[in-house]
């Protein structure tokens, strides 16, 4: 593991309550039904689906409700414990494992679609996982990325 990696994940494992507790209220709010019907829109049928970085499961929650085959993953130990408690809360179902987005074990070609959300920001090799992402849809695939540097301005004016 590299030290950039290993640092990340300790941030978000420290960061993994309070970053829950905002997920499952987000989804009750505006922007939870937002996405709720965005996906039902590009989603009209159950897709097997891919929640790249999936921290507490905002997506994933979300997809499992539409009745998508949904799995999750994360390289935070902290998100992973979060997301699962998440799931059981909600009662939906969701595969959830502890994964690096920048180099995923699946086969290819395997996925309908994959979705990520605030995850691309905080990776060393963004453009590796955005390789990984290709090769995991299948042809065809559809992928949602929603996702900003929220973090820039500690480090360029």
């Amino acid at each position: 593991m590299s030290q950039v990696l290993e640092e990340i994940q300790d941030y978000w494992t420290r960061r993994a309550s309070g970053f829950s507790e905002a997920v499952t209220e987000e989804i009750g709010t505006e922007s939870g039904k937002n996405w709720n019907l965005f996906f039902q829109q590009i989603f009209p049928q159950p897709f097997n689906i891919l929640d790249l970085g999936a921290g507490a499961g905002f997506f994933t929650l979300i997809l499992a409700y539409l009745g998508h085959t949904v799995t999750a993953v994360d390289y935070s130990v902290g998100m992973i414990e979060k997301i699962r408690e998440n799931i059981v809360n909600a009662g939906v179902k969701a595969e959830v494992l502890r994964m690096d987005a920048q180099q995923l074990s699946f086969t290819d070609e395997v996925f309908d679609a994959v979705v990520s959300r605030n995850l691309i920001w905080n990776l060393e090799k963004p453009e590796q996982a955005y390789s990984e992402v290709f090769r995991v849809l299948k042809p065809g695939g559809t992928m949602v990325i929603m996702d900003g540097n929220f973090y820039l301005h500690h480090h360029n004016e």
